[in-house]
């Protein structure tokens, strides 16, 4: 139930507010956040306890966080420059409609890979994988980004314009001549 997760939906607010706020700083910190983020999820993860059982409901958030704050702070990262790659961005924007549009490409995909092919699970894994990424980007570029620029204009085009600011007229300085 989407109430379960408004706790992270709420550290995932914050924690893009503070880095907005905050990128200069977190950019010094950004080697050690990642470093130490990494290393305490990778010891939660591998060490056995009790905790993990419980990682689903956001206990591994703070960790995700300064990671990402890590991550996205510096921009010459080697895994940063990985990332800033043309194809990854275009996943990386596409990554929304692949996320809404999933359960419809898969009912549809099944239905028509069950009528006429029979593939095994694993088949049908992939070949629904290369799809919904494949009709994500298209549904992107062809349809969000239109949307998003139309919907941007018409919000730009009801803003009032504003007025030039103008500097004040100088107060003329009267001498007081004796």
């Amino acid at each position: 139930h989407p109430l379960t997760h408004l706790g992270t939906f709420v550290v995932g607010i914050c924690a893009g507010k503070i880095f907005l706020d905050h990128r200069p700083f977190l950019a010094r910190l950004a080697y050690p956040l990642m470093a130490i983020s990494a290393a305490l999820l990778l010891v939660a993860l591998l060490v056995p306890n009790p905790i993990v059982d419980y990682h689903h409901n956001g206990l591994f958030a703070p960790l995700f966080v300064s990671f990402i704050w890590g991550l996205g702070a510096r921009d010459d990262t080697i895994v940063a420059r990985v990332f800033a790659r043309a194809r990854l961005v275009l996943l990386g924007e596409a990554s929304y409609c692949i996320y809404i549009i999933q359960v419809p490409v898969h009912i549809v995909l099944g239905a028509v890979v069950q009528r006429f092919y029979g593939l095994s699970t694993t088949a049908f894994f992939f070949l629904f994988t290369a799809v919904l990424v494949l009709v994500s980007i298209a549904c992107f570029r062809w349809f969000e980004t239109p949307a998003r620029v139309r919907i941007k204009g018409a919000f730009s085009a009801r803003r009032p314009a504003r007025a030039p600011e103008t500097e004040p007229a100088e107060t003329p300085v009267l001498h007081d001549s004796l």
